[in-house]
């Protein structure tokens, strides 16, 4: 599956909190926290974040995540160079057509969440050119705080490594449960801003529907980033 049919997946779901009003009752905050001080060393890391318009997601480079010692699912995808994280409701995320009862179901009744973990071969702006890529620069406390809570969303059940609750949207990917239900005021956009709100304080995720207001906030902490390339020796694996 591309991003682009993607898009058109979550599009489905979140459309109608758009149609019925709710959405847009979610106003980009007017005032942000204090920047947070600058670190020692800071901007030595890239996050990229990624929207389709209705959907986000947050994609870490393989050697950042390694050297968190966190996240042990990674190692199911042994050949990914950047691993793409996002969360969705159980049942509509993995459903291969999800109708619109599902759709309402995952928005107005609050139901169990997965975590999508895909493996890319390529840095996401070339692995979707399709989609709309932020990238923004953390320190290594930063980063540390960011991953703590991509790992804190998995449901392990006490395990040391979260089961795959299915296989993924398409090659190179799987679904975990995750802590936590999905629902209208949680969306995987909801949850993206918190977790990048761990890292960067100013980024708050009050009032985060939907993607746009993700990617709003998110601009304006960007920065230009480096050109990325796989990790020698990386073999390619489809997004």
């Amino acid at each position: 599956m591309s991003w682009r049919a993607l898009a058109r997946r979550m599009k489905g779901g979140l459309v109608l909190a758009c149609l019925g009003g709710l959405a847009g009752c979610a106003a980009l905050d007017s005032a942000r926290p204090a920047p947070p001080a600058a670190e020692e060393g800071a901007a030595a890391h890239v996050v990229y974040v990624l929207s389709n318009r209705w959907h986000t997601s947050i994609t870490l480079a393989r050697g950042d995540l390694e050297a968190s010692g966190l996240i042990p699912e990674a190692a199911d995808l042994p050949h990914a160079a950047f691993f793409e994280f996002s969360l969705g409701d159980r049942k509509y995320f993995p459903a291969p057509r999800p109708g619109p009862g599902i759709a309402l179901s995952a928005l107005l009744v609050p139901t169990p969440s997965v975590l999508h973990v895909a493996g890319l071969a390529r840095p996401p702006q070339e692995a979707y050119p399709d989609a709309d890529v932020a990238a923004i620069r953390l320190g290594p406390k930063a980063l540390a705080a960011l991953i703590e809570r991509i790992d804190a969303s998995f449901d392990r059940a006490g395990a040391e490594r979260a089961k795959v609750y299915s296989p993924g949207l398409y090659p190179g990917s799987f679904f975990y449960a995750a802590r936590g239900k999905s629902h209208l005021f949680n969306t995987c956009n909801t949850w993206t801003a918190r977790m990048l709100s761990g890292a960067r304080p100013d980024l708050s995720p009050s009032g985060v529907v939907v993607a746009d207001q993700v990617m709003h906030r998110v601009r304006a902490l960007e920065t230009a980033a480096p050109a990325a390339s796989a990790p020698a020796g990386a073999e390619a694996a489809s997004p």
